[in-house]
């Protein structure tokens, strides 16, 4: 998710291709307005828009002792021996559900840079920061961290991040976002009531949502606050987040999931020396990153011999007939640093079977979810970026004896998401220049392919500048697939 960009150059970029769109804008408004002002009523004011991260995108910080999580990491922790970082972990407990689940960590807002040390030199990461100085210098507020190119004559006044302790189940974040999305409701319709002396306003939100993100904003549009039943059920898709929403637009989302979750669920991970490794236990405490796991294993895992392997990856079963994860035989001394207040060591192991459980079961039941069919109201637009020039993992292998898997094929993407499934595509054309034709499971309004990685994807010029096209442009305009 993160990389390390030159920030000046990336800074310029960003500044050079908004400015340049503002100015066309500009101009085909004073072409087609007596006034030629863009957005200085309430008629041609552009929605509030919401950014929503993907895994990994928000700072955590400990409750009680104020202690960063994850968003500060310094490199001499790197170094010590691969352990389990317990903070780090989802709890778990017997006979609880998910939602009920509750720790000390909290979400203490969207990462604009991760801050690193290395021999004591701060370095900073790159993560959302660039994609908010670009809506800031379109025009829109940060509300948190308000654009120095907003002056107190801006009518501009209307962004907000959403940021979600994203290891827990995608359903729960969904309720949350609602949440979020009411309580913002009221404060822009009071910013009309000053500004503009408009009571009550019908309000209309766009939504950009990068990876995971994604998944929570597609979830949230079909359900609303609905969670995901306890019982197992589906909730009932009645398309209550439309109501809210005029745009969504997805930024390297894996719809349809990524063998990169099942690989790291089974191997641990590290993307890079510079973040620390994630035990395989750790990240099976997590619900939400079983939510990323591809449905389909037949088409994704093969075995040993190369002899792909058709087994229900939401099984439990399967789990432990592969020694997986957190039910793994290795996983024993990474669960006694994770549960020391559980001396028995089968006691351990039944703990974590119990935990697996649930969280295989609500990921099966989320996927079933997000496949419903329904007729999406035409009240909301769905807009993909998409990249599709980097090698992207698309078939993991099964390792003899070591219970690990690697990655043995390739598809087009971004290096993470494939370009199938970010369409959720149930085929894609010979001709991959003309992914118009691909038959998706999800009715995207448009569909952009920007030549950039996931980590990227949100930094591009290509996407910043399409970006804020789409959200300049009034709803259900004719804009082309790309």
């Amino acid at each position: 998710m993160f990389s390390l960009p030159n920030h000046d150059a990336m800074q310029m970029r960003i500044g050079l291709t908004v400015l340049s769109i503002i100015l066309a804008s500009e101009h085909c408004l004073a072409q087609s307005s007596p006034s030629g002002r863009l957005a200085r009523s309430p008629e041609v004011e552009q929605n509030p828009v919401i950014v929503i991260h993907g895994i990994l995108g928000s700072k955590l910080v400990d409750e009680d002792s104020e202690q960063v999580v994850w968003g500060t990491l310094r490199r001499f922790q790197f170094w010590t021996r691969r352990s389990p970082s317990t903070s780090m972990a989802h709890p778990m407990e017997f006979g609880v559900p998910l939602n009920l689940l509750r720790d000390n960590v909290r979400s203490a807002g969207t990462l604009a840079h991760l801050d690193l040390k290395v021999a004591g030199l701060p370095i900073e990461v790159e993560a959302y920061g660039g994609l908010m100085q670009a809506l800031g210098i379109a025009g829109y507020r940060d509300s948190k961290q308000p654009s120095v190119l907003d002056t107190e004559q801006s009518e501009h006044f209307t962004c907000f991040q959403f940021d979600y302790d994203w290891r827990r189940d995608i359903s729960e974040n969904a309720a949350l976002l609602d949440d979020f999305i009411s309580e913002k409701d009221d404060y822009v319709a009071r910013e009309y009531a000053v500004r503009f002396g408009i009571a009550q306003p019908s309000i209309k939100f766009d939504i950009v949502a990068h990876s995971m993100g994604g998944l929570l904003a597609h979830y949230y549009l079909r359900y609303g606050r609905q969670q995901l039943p306890n019982d197992g059920s589906l909730p009932v898709l009645d398309w209550n987040g439309c109501r809210k929403v005029e745009k969504a637009v997805f930024v390297g989302t894996p719809n349809t999931g990524s063998v990169l979750a099942l690989r790291d669920l089974v191997n641990g991970y590290q993307p890079s020396i510079l973040v620390p490794f994630q035990s395989p236990v750790v990240l099976g405490t997590m619900p939400s990153v079983y939510q990323l796991l591809p449905g389909d294993s037949q088409s994704t895992l093969v075995d040993a011999a190369g002899q792909h392997v058709n087994r229900n990856l939401f099984d439990p079963a399967t789990w432990e007939a592969y020694q997986w994860g957190i039910v793994a035989d290795e996983a024993e001394r990474s669960l006694q640093q994770l549960l020391p207040q559980v001396a028995d060591a089968a006691e351990r192991r039944a703990l974590a079977r119990d935990h697996l459980a649930k969280c295989l079961y609500r990921a099966a039941q989320f996927r079933h979810s997000l496949e419903i069919p329904g007729q999406l109201p035409a009240t909301t637009e769905l807009h993909l970026f998409v990249g599709d020039q980097e090698k992207t993992p698309s078939i993991v292998q099964m390792v003899p004896r070591k219970c690990t898997l690697k990655v043995i094929a390739y598809e087009a993407g971004d290096d993470t998401t494939t370009l199938r499934s970010a369409l959720a595509a149930r085929s894609l054309p010979a001709d991959q220049q003309h992914i118009s034709s691909a038959r998706c499971a999800i009715p995207w309004t448009t569909v952009t392919r920007v030549n950039a990685s996931h980590r990227e994807l949100p930094l591009a010029p290509q996407f910043i500048s399409a970006l804020i096209r789409i959200l300049r442009v009034a709803p259900n305009s004719n804009i082309a697939r790309e």
